[in-house]
């Protein structure tokens, strides 16, 4: 179609929809103030000319508002699709002479993208490209021998090595070694979105290296095995910002029975392969490098998990409550003492959006879920609904009359209380609501 300014909105659209000037590049103005561009509204189907709350907004539940999504454009966000965005770094060698490059291999990242395309989310894996944002993924940042959880040195690559425009929407990971283990955890503040991940050189000289992380951790020395244990590494540590831990299920972060066991089944205990060797899962450190899959529950509880069903990327939705303490475990009685405290403690008001000049309406909230039914905008859940209703107009006259919200139903995460804005509206004449979208499966809730 004719698109006279070369703004990317066609000609007819322009003069029969939006009523912009087809004859002006207007694609990136905000005649709402909203914080959001003319072209990327009309793009995913807002009103240009109407105040959306995009700095809640977050229809995909992903804990990446639209005003993020927006920022995320260049990098094919999507508003209505889950998307995880990580920045990869690689540690300098140790020794020049001795020590070959730290690799990250394609291998490696096309299988975390594929496996989580799988459950409709897009993985997205910066580790460089020609002429890519200065400070972009793929540095080579120098070598620093103590980097554990409990040091708190991590903090040096993510104030100079992760640029500040991508805090808040990527996770900062770093690929170093001979460090071992690895862990996800906040840098600054109490938002878990850095990572480090060890990594053992395939060569002749890192033999030994190569002999410890078989038997001690299962990564098979060979090509295939060195690849499938990164993207495990990697697998794993994501799984805890989409809300995998121990809390909430005592398998997470299991450690090996005996030595060798997570290379060799034959190694484990009977004992063992009866119980938590039934978690298959890369949250199982017995499994972390063996695998690049989360479990799906298959073997039942209470020894298996279902990951997949309860994994939550809720780790941009707020600052954390607690922070777990480094390699501090707890099993048996003790760790169902915690998770019981953690269940219980109401942490709503931090994790639900703002929702300023607000109430609950509970006759609106019925009817929405009679309207909407069992309908989920995530495949991997049922969830809850709760309809808040404007009752400050005055004090904010560009606010919709009501905000719907939407979070997942029963899973075990540690996101399991938090909600998201998923949908605005205004009412008519007659009472209905008037949706700002069309991504539910109709525009209008009859509420006469």
């Amino acid at each position: 179609q004719p698109d006279f300014d070369n703004d990317y909105i066609p000609y007819w659209t322009e003069v029969n929809i939006l009523g912009t000037d087809p004859t002006v590049d207007n694609s990136k103005d905000d005649p709402d103030e909203d914080e959001i561009s003319t072209f990327w509204e009309w793009k995913w189907g807002y009103d240009l000319w109407a105040w959306d709350d995009h700095v809640n907004l977050d229809p995909d539940m992903d804990s990446i508002t639209n005003v993020w999504e927006y920022k995320l454009a260049d990098y094919f966000a999507d508003p209505f699709t889950e998307n995880i965005y990580t920045e990869i770094d690689l540690m300098e060698r140790n020794k020049p002479i001795f020590d070959p490059p730290t690799v990250f291999y394609e291998e490696s990242k096309q299988a975390l993208i594929e496996r989580y395309a799988q459950h409709n989310i897009k993985a997205f894996l910066d580790t460089g490209w020609p002429n890519a944002p200065h400070n972009g993924g793929g540095q080579i940042v120098p070598y620093i021998e103590r980097l554990s959880q409990d040091s708190g040195m991590i903090l040096q690559y993510y104030n100079n090595y992760f640029p500040d425009e991508r805090k808040g929407g990527f996770i900062y990971t770093l690929l170093g070694y001979p460090a071992r283990g690895g862990y996800q955890h906040p840098a600054k503040g109490n938002v878990y979105d850095t990572i480090f991940i060890w990594d053992v050189p395939f060569d002749p000289i890192h033999v030994k290296n190569q002999f410890e992380a078989w038997v001690g951790f299962g990564r098979s020395p060979t090509p295939r095995g060195v690849r499938i244990g990164q993207a495990g590494l990697i697998l794993h540590e994501l799984g805890h910002f989409g809300g995998l831990v121990q809390d909430y299920f005592e398998g997470v972060d299991k450690l090996s029975p005996r030595v060798g066991a997570a290379a060799f089944d034959i190694l484990k205990p009977q004992e063992y392969k009866e119980t938590w060797g039934q978690y298959r899962s890369v949250m199982n450190y017995v499994y972390t490098q063996r695998m690049i899959d989360y479990s799906n529950g298959q073997n039942g509880e209470p020894y298996d998990f279902n990951d997949w069903e309860n994994f939550h990327l809720g780790g941009w939705g707020g600052v954390s409550p607690v922070l777990e303490e480094a390699y501090y475990l707890v099993y048996g009685e003790e760790w169902k003492e915690k998770r019981e405290k953690v269940i219980d403690k109401n942490i709503s008001e931090i994790e639900t959006p703002p929702i300023t000049g607000y109430v609950y309406d509970e006759n609106l909230t019925e009817e929405f879920k009679n309207e909407v039914g069992d309908w989920s905008p995530n495949t991997r859940w049922d969830v809850e609904w709760q309809v808040h209703r404007l009752v400050k107009q005055d004090l904010f006259p560009e606010y919709k009359d009501v905000k719907i919200l939407v979070s997942p139903k029963d899973i075990e995460s540690k996101y399991h209380n938090s909600w998201s804005l998923y949908i605005e509206g205004d009412f008519d004449n007659e009472g209905n609501i008037m949706l700002s979208h069309s991504f539910l499966p109709f525009e209008t809730v009859n509420l006469t």
